[in-house]
């Protein structure tokens, strides 16, 4: 079912693809102008050939001519193919000005042979027996690469990672001149948080660790919250454990200042209801996204995920424009159904679908949050009482795959004051914690 080379013989431009390469001998400084022509564009064998010698001539920094080309093909075999090639091309070009829109030629007919090549895999894999869904999600990626216009993007020289960090701190500088607040990861809604660790960072697993009752879930709302009010994001919250309407009602209280005790049994007084009311706009305009995770693997989780930023993808990081999903977070971890393994134990599982959160925050960039039950050893050690992350329940991988691990902590003596104890932090200070009140009556941090 593969696409082979006969499948692609009227996607191509002969006339296109000796025009571009006739127009860059008469015009050199022209090949400037196409940043992103590649070498795989062309579809012709003895054009890319002889598009990479001159790319290799331009990197090189040296005159790309007859005379030039010829020797940076390399073998005879090569200067014999460009000898035969050569007087066609300069009788190629209409015009040399014209260049860009006959590379815009080659380039469309490459992407119309990737979109038949990457379909014609995906239908071959599903025949082979493959898992369908995989194969479908394999494929969504592949063809938003291809509208794109991407590459592989997994690997870039150290020199093009200190670019982009350089472009990062300009653009923050600026903002910061502008007045704004610069997070380097997402804000998480808690300023004397986001002092200590810059944000929920983007491309790493975050731990949210703590006992029932510590405000694991309410944390994930004020993330939920910030990523859409401060991050541009629309974010996504999973959850494991509660259903809609409790987060509904939790909405309501946190928004309108009525007690989420209150809002579940109607017992709200004339005021409260009006309360209510007034800040329904707030409420109801917030597009944040909720998904009820029950049951659901952690391989559909991910392809959930994927899904939800390929359909907006033409929209992330445009200027004026949200993210999508640049922040998930999962309540909670332990809850996830268990992927199936040979002979694996139940860390073992639990340790795999730690590793597929991982490869999902770094594959497409984003803040993935794991709200994660401790056992009772924080319960009966002597002491404050704050999390270690050795009391991960379960799944021993999570100490290493969390590469910033957050606590929640209570003082039974002083309910409203909430403890973030950051104890571990891949770039920066762990053993600190930041302070935060927590509203009981509307679970409100």
């Amino acid at each position: 079912m593969n696409a082979g080379p006969n499948a692609f013989a009227n996607l191509q431009d002969r006339d296109a693809e000796m025009a571009v390469l006739g127009g860059i001998l008469l015009r050199p400084e022209m090949l400037s102008i196409l940043p992103k022509l590649e070498t795989d564009d062309f579809f012709d064998p003895n054009h890319k050939a002889v598009f990479a010698a001159m790319r290799n001539l331009e990197a090189a920094q040296r005159p790309i001519d007859r005379v030039t080309v010829g020797d940076a093909l390399g073998p005879r075999a090569d200067v014999m193919v460009w000898d035969a090639v050569w007087g066609d091309l300069v009788l190629r070009v209409p015009s040399p000005e014209m260049v860009e829109e006959y590379a815009g030629i080659v380039r469309r007919h490459r992407v119309a042979r990737d979109f038949l090549r990457v379909c014609g895999d995906s239908v071959a894999r599903v025949s082979r027996g493959e898992d369908a869904a995989e194969a479908m999600d394999q494929l969504q990626g592949a063809l938003f690469k291809i509208a794109a216009g991407e590459t592989d993007n997994r690997a870039k020289t150290f020199g093009q990672l200190v670019k982009d960090e350089f472009g990062h701190i300009e653009r923050d500088s600026a903002a910061r001149e502008r007045g704004e607040t610069v997070h380097v990861g997402m804000p998480s809604g808690i300023e004397s948080l986001d002092r200590l660790t810059g944000g929920i960072p983007f491309g790493l697993v975050t731990l949210l660790m703590a006992r029932p009752g510590q405000g694991k879930t309410t944390l994930a709302m004020r993330l939920s919250w910030a990523a859409w009010t401060h991050g541009n994001d629309t974010p996504h919250v999973v959850t494991y454990e509660d259903g809609g309407r409790s987060f509904g009602q939790r909405l309501i209280a946190q928004h309108s200042g009525v007690a989420t005790e209150l809002v579940r049994s109607r017992e709200f007084n004339r005021s409260e209801f009006d309360s209510i009311k007034k800040h329904a706009r707030d409420m109801t305009t917030r597009g944040d996204v909720l998904i009820r995770g029950n049951g659901m693997p952690v391989e559909e989780l991910c392809r959930t995920i994927k899904a939800a930023r390929r359909r907006r993808t033409g929209k992330v990081g445009a200027s004026g424009e949200r993210t999508v999903s640049r922040l998930l977070v999962i309540d909670y971890f332990q809850l996830i159904p268990l992927p199936k393994m040979h002979g694996g134990t139940k860390n073992d599982r639990m340790g795999e679908t730690s590793k597929r959160l991982v490869d999902l925050a770094g594959t497409e960039d984003i803040a993935v949050v794991l709200c994660c039950q401790l056992n009772r050893d924080v319960e009966k050690r002597d002491g404050n009482g704050v999390a270690k992350l050795t009391d991960l329940r379960d799944c021993g991988e999570l100490e290493q795959d969390g590469k910033l691990a957050i606590a929640p902590h209570r003082d039974p003596k002083a309910p409203n004051r909430l403890e973030l104890h950051v104890i571990k932090n891949h770039n920066g200070k762990a053993g600190v914690f930041a302070e935060a009140y927590w509203h009981l009556a509307t679970h409100t941090i």
